[in-house]
């Protein structure tokens, strides 16, 4: 049985997540400002470089591969290329996260992709999107928890960017960004 386990500081950021097979460790990856390390039981490590909002690369130790990502006006991650700027994986987004088509060079390429939709990381264990205050449930198309903040969008709590997810991202799970902030 797999089973993932979090840990967060103060203020609310996760530091760390582990999964955990068989009471064996599988990953685990610490968060660091603007770097994530991860490693897996096959002695995989990676390193994310982040600036700002966006993933600048990863880098995949046990074959020495740099993953550099483009994104789209939402900043989802649609593009991976390699140093030689040979493509790596391709994926569209439905509007609210799920995966309309995703394409790569081998299964493997495709499934290391970490950081997805809007360029939040998407949990393999459990299919959500880490926003830092909430998790992002593309099926349902909704936050799992609702806004802390209260009725401030509206009298539904669970609603995600104001049901404008092609104008609108929440990089932080707590208030929407976009073009104008009266829709």
């Amino acid at each position: 049985m797999q089973r993932s386990h979090y840990v967060y500081d103060y203020q609310g950021n996760r530091v760390r997540s582990v999964v955990e097979s068989n009471n064996q460790v599988q990953s685990q990856r610490d968060y660091l400002p603007l770097l994530d390390l991860s490693t897996k039981q096959a002695k995989q490590q990676t390193s994310t470089l982040h600036i700002g909002t966006h993933i600048l690369s990863e880098t995949i130790e046990s074959n020495t591969q740099t993953h550099y990502q483009l994104t789209s006006h939402l900043q989802s991650n649609t593009l991976e290329l390699d140093n030689k700027a040979q493509t790596l994986s391709y994926e569209h987004y439905y509007p609210y996260g799920g995966t309309a088509i995703i394409a790569g060079k081998d299964k493997t390429q495709v499934q290391q992709k970490r950081y997805r939709y809007t360029g939040k990381e998407r949990d393999d264990s459990s299919g959500l999107f880490y926003y830092g205050a909430r998790y992002l449930a593309p099926w349902l198309t909704r936050w799992i928890s609702p806004d802390s903040a209260g009725a401030v969008d509206g009298l539904n709590l669970y609603v995600y960017v104001n049901n404008n997810p092609l104008k609108y991202t929440d990089p932080t799970g707590q208030d929407r960004t976009g073009q104008d902030r009266t829709g």
